[in-house]
Parts: structure tokens; C-alpha cells; sequence
């Protein structure tokens, strides 16, 4: 089928043709198309991701291992062609007693040569997970209780960022940290290790966002009371946006969500 048929096919296919008038290969693309109308053949790994063979292990070039194919196949055929001639492969002529060795090596030394160009070493490469598995964020910041001018640390001056995390699946992730309070609103806290809070733009002359509690409700919805800070301790709100950034990464996924407080 040229080209220019094809693509009459494929537009016809996407409009009004049904499946039994469209050609298989094409009826096949078809059904393999995703609701966005993407082939998920072009953003998933398929097989051997994240795998890699010994040759290319041992950082030897391809032509390498297409000689050893082919001196293992002269092993493995001259028990029965000693001394033919195949125009690439040419079997020299064996003394019987090699030939009957290599009826037993010959199949050998075929198994280790194909063996050496399969995928069986596993690799750490970040394609080793498909693509779509990001987690996606929502979030919403809140003034709350914070006060322009007041860098008191306290539970009556805190900002609060209330966000939800969910899998490629759509569903919360429940378990980003232990069900409850973590932290003091006295005290700046260290967040789990599973979410970072990345302080954004501030007004001028402000500082960065900074947490001291958590509030995990078990249910997927999380809340994190913050200030801000520098190196010396608490810093005064002011008046302005405060924009910010959460990643969160669990289970080899992650994602990163923004928003801002709105401070007035």
C-alpha cells in the first residue's frame, strides 16, 4: 500500500468509514488509539525497558556482536558443511574428529552468541518507568490566620496550604505521611521526606514560605500551616502574593503542584 493510499485510509478512517472497510493494519492503529486520539504505542515502554543487552553492557559496538553471530553460526553448521561455500559464510574444511566435537559445541557457542544480544540486564534508566504515571496535584492557599506585620511564631499567624494527591489513576493518595498532626506551630518543622514545599515569588523585601505543621485527615486531604522565614527566624507578613510549589514523590512517582496566598 503506498503512502498517499494509506493516509487516504487513515482520514477516511477517522471520519465515517467503519472498521470492516478499513484495511486491517490501519484497522488495527485505529482501535489501538487512546479518547485523545494518541497512540499509546508512542508514549509507553514496551518489552525490554529499562534492560540492556551483554554486549551493550560491556560497551561494545554493534558490529562486534554481529561477528560473533556470524562466527557462531560457522560453528554451528560446519559439522554438516565442512568446506561449502554460502558466498558471505564459507565453511572451511574440518578433519572429521572437529566435526564430530562440533556438533555438541557448535549449538553451544550459538545459544551464547544470541544469548549475549537478548535484554537481560536490568538498567536504573528513569525510562524504566512508563510514562504517564506522574501523580497530579491540586492545592488552594489560604491566609488563615496570618497577620500583615506580625512575625510572631504561633498558631494565630499561619498561612495554610490544603492540597490533594492523586495517582495516574485519579485516586488519593492516603499515606504520604502518618494520619494526624506532624509538627508544632511554635516551632519551624522538617516536612516527610515525601513532599517539599518550595517557596515562590514573594512581595518585595518578604521571605520564604516555611512550614510548621502538617495535618493529614486519612481520607487523601492534607494540610500544611506555614510562615515565613529566613536563616535569623520569622519574618513579618506583608501585604502581596505568595506563590509556592509542593513535589511530592512516592512509590517512584512524582509530581509538582503551584499555587499562592494571597496576603491582605
Amino acid at each position: 500500500m503506498t503512502r498517499e493510499v494509506a493516509a487516504q485510509w487513515e482520514f477516511r478512517g477517522r471520519a465515517v468509514v467503519p472498521d470492516h472497510a478499513v484495511p486491517p493494519i490501519l484497522r488495527l492503529a485505529r482501535r489501538s488509539q487512546n479518547p485523545h486520539g494518541e497512540n499509546p504505542l508512542h508514549s509507553v515502554h514496551i518489552g525490554t525497558m529499562g534492560r540492556e543487552n551483554v554486549i551493550s553492557a560491556l560497551g561494545l559496538p554493534g558490529e562486534f556482536g554481529l561477528v560473533l553471530l556470524l562466527l557462531a553460526l560457522i560453528f554451528a553448521l560446519a559439522p554438516y558443511f565442512s568446506g561449502h561455500d554460502f558466498g558471505v559464510l564459507k565453511i572451511p574444511v574440518l578433519h572429521p574428529v572437529a566435526r564430530r566435537r562440533l556438533r555438541f559445541v557448535g549449538p553451544l557457542v550459538m545459544l551464547i552468541a544470541i544469548s549475549a544480544h537478548l535484554p537481560l540486564i536490568r538498567t536504573s534508566n528513569a525510562s524504566e518507568t512508563p510514562t504517564g504515571t506522574a501523580l497530579s496535584i491540586e492545592s488552594r492557599g489560604a491566609q488563615l490566620t496570618a497577620r500583615v506585620g506580625v512575625a510572631q511564631l504561633d498558631e494565630y499567624n499561619n498561612a495554610e496550604i490544603v492540597f490533594v494527591v492523586r495517582d495516574p489513576d485519579g485516586e488519593p493518595i492516603l499515606d504520604l505521611m502518618d494520619i494526624g498532626h506532624t509538627g508544632s506551630a511554635r516551632q519551624l518543622m522538617k516536612l516527610p521526606q515525601s513532599v517539599k514545599l518550595n517557596g515562590g515569588s514573594v512581595p518585595a523585601g518578604g521571605c520564604a514560605l516555611s512550614p510548621t505543621t502538617i495535618y493529614n485527615d486519612g481520607r487523601g486531604v492534607y494540610s500544611l500551616r506555614v510562615l515565613t522565614a529566613n536563616v535569623y527566624g520569622p519574618c513579618p507578613w506583608l501585604a502581596g502574593e505568595y506563590g509556592y510549589s509542593l513535589e511530592v514523590a512516592t512509590n517512584n512517582r512524582n509530581g509538582i503542584g503551584i499555587g499562592t496566598i494571597s496576603i491582605r
